[in-house]
């Protein structure tokens, strides 16, 4: 939770992981055109899949099989001059059901300034509203848990996050610069996290990025 890339010897990391979708991709801003906030970009697309391959770091090496996976790609300029809270979180079950949000909220707005979700069934999207989401307000939140509650054709699914794997703090300035640990003055933090998951009595994996911004981002 420090400022600042640790200073340290160097090691050499070989990555060598292939993707494979499980679901169809997910275009966020479909149904929507465009971000009014300006938060997410002009363009935001999203795909769970499986990946499997090696991580080589010195002479140990990894091999990764079929472990959960979420690819996501973004475009345009974003303002993240009036950040408040967020919560994007994916994840997936053996059963075939899987789900995707992205949340946000603003200073100066009230409400949700962005609430979009879809719950995905055997390779389909369904679209959902999120009825519960819990955001971070401060540095003592990394790593807890909580719970995301769906709403689609399906009915309601409400996902408990059980246990958090790990934990990435990253802080972001303006206009978009990510850097490690806690920052000084007017920034954002955010915690991205690895997740253990639970939904109608499976365990499933996902990952979670949930952040706050005690003012506005100057």
């Amino acid at each position: 939770m420090e400022t600042g890339l640790h200073c340290g010897k160097t090691n050499r990391l070989k990555l060598d992981l292939t993707f494979e979708a499980s679901a169809p991709m997910w275009d966020m801003h479909a149904e929507h055109k465009a971000d009014p906030t300006g938060i997410a970009g002009a363009m935001h697309i999203e795909q769970l899949g499986r990946v499997g391959g090696m991580l080589q770091l010195d002479d140990r090496e990894i091999v990764i099989r079929d472990a959960f996976s979420c690819r996501d790609h973004s475009r345009g300029a974003r303002d993240v001059t009036n950040f408040r809270n967020h919560c994007w979180i994916n994840g997936s079950f053996g059963s075939g059901r899987g789900f995707q949000l992205y949340f946000f909220k603003m200073h100066g707005l009230e409400g949700p300034a962005l609430s979009l979700a879809t719950v995905i069934q055997d390779g389909e999207h369904h679209p959902a509203t999120i009825e519960q989401v819990e955001v971070v307000d401060g540095p003592a939140d990394f790593g807890r848990q909580h719970t995301v509650a769906l709403r689609s054709d399906l009915g309601e699914m409400r996902i408990s996050v059980d246990e958090v794997l790990a934990t990435l703090p990253i802080h972001m300035t303006s206009p978009f610069n990510p850097a490690f640990g806690i920052g000084h003055g007017s920034y954002g933090l955010l915690f991205d996290e690895a997740i253990r998951i639970g939904w109608n009595g499976e365990t499933g994996f996902g990952w979670c990025e949930r952040g706050f911004a005690r003012q506005p981002i100057r």
